[in-house]
């Protein structure tokens, strides 16, 4: 870079050199005399861009339906509600709607249901500096992923006939099911 009259000029090299000659009359005349190099480009390799590519068959939800957790038996207790939600009506039967709420609630039942293996699980954490987790699964764990594979038979039987899809309800805690409508 090349700084001219306090402008920072980047890529231009200008040398200027001023000849003062006398004229046979006596007076100066200065003549400016420059040569110009053309502007040099600095070649540098641009920093890779990654970027991830989007499948467009995939099918991007229109919308999505939560159905809510219901509090009646207090909040210590994982339920959801089993009420059809209107905007579900004509999509998929009531019968069929009111079988999955039914079954994800008794899996969350079961899985959170107190019991002596779930002490004894509990105690083996503690005393292996929570080394037991590793090499064993707890009844909460196994259930969790039966409830798993039942949504997917779910969403595979029933659901996505009707382009409907429910979505883990893991990653929202269990505080509602999300069903997305893909229109």
């Amino acid at each position: 870079m090349r700084r001219t009259g306090g402008i920072v000029w980047p890529f231009i090299s200008v040398d200027s050199s001023i000849d003062v000659t006398q004229s046979k009359s006596g007076q100066q005349h200065a003549m400016t005399s420059s040569t110009h190099t053309p502007p040099t480009v600095i070649k540098s390799t641009p920093p890779a861009i990654t970027h991830t590519s989007i499948d467009l068959t995939q099918q991007v939800s229109s919308k999505a339906i939560r159905i809510e957790r219901d509090y009646s038996k207090g909040d210590g207790i994982t339920k959801f509600c089993t009420d059809l939600p209107v905007s579900l009506e004509g999509k998929i039967t009531s019968d069929e709607f009111k079988h999955t709420i039914t079954s994800i609630n008794t899996m969350l039942e079961s899985a959170e249901r107190l019991s002596w293996s779930g002490v004894f699980y509990n105690m083996m954490e503690i005393l292996t500096i929570y080394l037991w987790p590793i090499f064993f699964s707890s009844h909460y764990h196994k259930t969790i992923h039966k409830l798993l594979a039942f949504i997917d038979q779910e969403n595979s039987q029933v659901y996505q006939k009707q382009r409907l899809s429910i979505c883990n309800p893991v990653k929202t805690a269990f505080l509602f099911i999300e069903i997305q409508v893909f229109d």
